[in-house]
């Protein structure tokens, strides 16, 4: 009995030890398991969302505002309600120029006009899509500003319109505005003039 007594203390003591040691193992990797599942605690950190690659070459950028440029008339409105008409994505709306009688060249009045869009920042250019009166014909200028006289903005492609035409520049262009300045105008039943459809700035990429 006296040699027992010991020998079942210990047995007792193994086993308390035993059963202690798995509990607290078993809380651990518990605890691991609740940790592991904590977002962002083991799982890789989010990558950075990658830098703005810039506009694709050829996309159609669009117009902020527009506005007549007439500086060699005689402040009689050409048509300026209606310049939102150029720009609003319809090729059946259009803006207009007044009927000039007597040549193309209006009437021997003025060497042209047109419109100033805002692109509302600087932007680069490979050139212009412009839909328009076939025959008509126009240049695509470049400026810093809307007002200034007519030589303020530089001359980076001109052309006769066939409907729709891609009138590019020899070299891109950092622009935010451009004047599509009509030089030429078509006969019709109530004199000479041109419309002008739709104007669509091309980003050079």
């Amino acid at each position: 009995m006296v040699v027992g007594l010991p020998l079942l203390a210990l047995a007792m003591v193994i086993a308390a030890g035993w059963w202690l040691g798995n509990n607290v193992i078993s809380a651990a990797s518990s605890v691991d398991d609740v940790q592991g599942s904590t977002p962002g605690s083991s799982a890789p950190a989010a990558e950075e969302s990658a830098a703005d690659p810039g506009t694709a070459a050829g996309t159609p950028l669009q117009v902020s505002t527009a506005q007549v440029f007439d500086p060699f008339g005689d402040g009689e409105p050409e048509n300026d309600d209606e310049v939102p008409l150029s720009y609003d994505g319809d090729p059946g709306t259009a803006w207009s120029t007044l009927n000039y009688r007597g040549s193309a060249d209006f009437g021997n009045l003025k060497p042209g006009v047109g419109v100033v869009y805002d692109l509302g920042s600087e932007q680069v250019l490979s050139g212009v899509t412009v839909t328009g009166t076939a025959g008509a014909t126009v240049e695509v200028r470049t400026g810093d500003g809307t007002d200034g006289d007519l030589d303020s903005f530089a001359v980076g492609a001109q052309g006769q319109l066939t409907g729709t035409d891609d009138l590019a520049f020899a070299e891109p262009v950092t622009t935010r505005y451009v004047l599509i300045w009509v030089t030429g105008l078509v006969q019709g039943d109530e004199g000479f003039s041109a419309d002008v459809a739709e104007v669509a700035p091309v980003a050079a990429g």
